[in-house]
């Protein structure tokens, strides 16, 4: 008799067993860890901190003009307000991609913005045209937030999802350079420069609290040597050349005061590929270079941002300089002048994109030279009125 009971329930108790299983299952189910929404926040703070370098750099370009009327200083002296931005850049951005592999991005993030904070601060308070370039040079140690951010992007999004996250990036760049001109130029001209600088402290500030709170810690201490003497023989080569430049102009392009910079600032960047390829742990990574698409990449890169400044500076005093030396324009005209120029990049950046991916880049890199050299054209023989000057500028970006 118990042995019949006890088959009764046996499969009662399998029956209790499979349902407690399923409504195990479905609970689980039902209450799945949520997604860690992490590299999202961090995203934004990056691309913010890339819009905030942007929009800054170019609003102080329209506004070059009236600081050099202000401190009484020459064109080439004027200069030096963005050089010396660039030369620090060029030097700080391998030497704190390296740290970054050492001690953390993050820390070294927040080191640039410390830097770039503590410049934009004090750039407002300028009492003359060398110590607002002193505040520029400091300005420059924060341009290293550029490969620091992209890093960063690349260790926390998966491989489907980076290049989405790195083209935010770069179109957060590209919609700030016209927030920049247009908003800069404005603030310019109604508050001045000063303002400028100014509000971009308090953006500034906010953003330094905001990266503190919201981004990780991403690796711990990893030893590794650090080449400073490579990092010396850039620094130096790219001096002499940036003075080279900036002074071309006046003391004459060929002159044997303009020599003395060249020659040998060509000669010390020469030295620092030929120290950096036989040291053990080098600030840049030569091997890569020895890869033609890689180098023929990085070189398209550099002339066509060196060519891009030059013609927003060429631009800017052209349109600023009194009738009939230039175009007699204020500086907010200056900056919606340029602005179409700025969303035509905005638009074809993308553009240019997919095409590689379906045709290739050789195809797209020689298209969009020919294009820019059509612009430099245009510059010469099509810049009698405004109207002229936004269809040159739109051509050469577009490029």
């Amino acid at each position: 008799m118990s042995s019949k009971i006890q088959k009764r329930i046996a499969p009662a108790k399998e029956l209790d067993s499979t349902n407690s299983d399923k409504g195990s299952k479905g609970f689980q189910t039902e209450n799945k860890p949520a997604k860690d929404s992490y590299p999202t926040r961090a995203l934004i703070i990056l691309t913010s901190l890339i819009l905030l370098i942007s929009y800054v750099e170019t609003m102080v370009l329209p506004g070059i003009p009236t600081i050099q009327k202000d401190f009484l200083a020459s064109a080439p002296v004027a200069a030096w307000i963005t050089s010396s931005v660039l030369l620090v850049g060029a030097i700080s951005s391998p030497l704190f991609g390296k740290f970054g592999d050492i001690y953390g991005k993050k820390k070294l993030i927040l080191i640039a913005l410390t830097f770039y904070t503590a410049g934009v601060g004090i750039a407002g308070f300028s009492t003359s045209i060398y110590f607002l370039i002193f505040a520029r040079a400091i300005q420059g140690v924060g341009l290293a937030m550029f490969p620091l951010a992209l890093a960063m992007v690349t260790d926390i999004f998966p491989k489907e999802k980076l290049a989405a996250a790195q083209g935010l990036i770069a179109g957060g760049a590209g919609i700030s350079t016209s927030a920049g001109l247009v908003l800069g130029s404005y603030v310019i001209q109604t508050l001045g420069w000063r303002y400028a600088f100014h509000t971009a402290f308090i953006l500034s500030v906010v953003l330094f609290v905001l990266a503190i709170v919201v981004l990780r810690p991403d690796v711990r201490f990893v030893k590794s040597k650090v080449d400073y003497f490579g990092a010396m023989l850039l620094m130096a080569g790219l001096a002499l050349i940036l003075i080279y430049l900036t002074e071309g102009s006046t003391l004459g392009w060929l002159s044997i005061e303009e020599l003395v910079f060249l020659i040998p600032g060509i000669a010390l960047i020469f030295g620092f590929f030929v120290f950096e390829s036989k040291v053990v742990s080098p600030l840049i990574q030569l091997s890569l270079l020895k890869v033609r698409n890689v180098l023929i990449a990085n070189l398209v890169v550099m002339v066509a941002g060196l060519a891009n400044f030059l013609v927003f500076f060429a631009v800017v005093y052209f349109a600023e300089q009194p009738v009939p030396y230039g175009l007699g324009l204020d500086i907010l005209s200056t900056g919606l002048m340029l602005a179409p120029a700025t969303v035509a990049m905005l638009i074809v950046g993308p553009i240019a994109g997919r095409m590689v991916t379906k045709i290739g880049p050789k195809p797209v890199l020689l298209s969009g030279s020919l294009v820019s050299m059509v612009s430099y054209v245009l510059f010469i023989v099509n810049r009698a009125t405004e109207a002229a000057v936004i269809v040159d500028a739109i051509v050469a970006f577009a490029g």
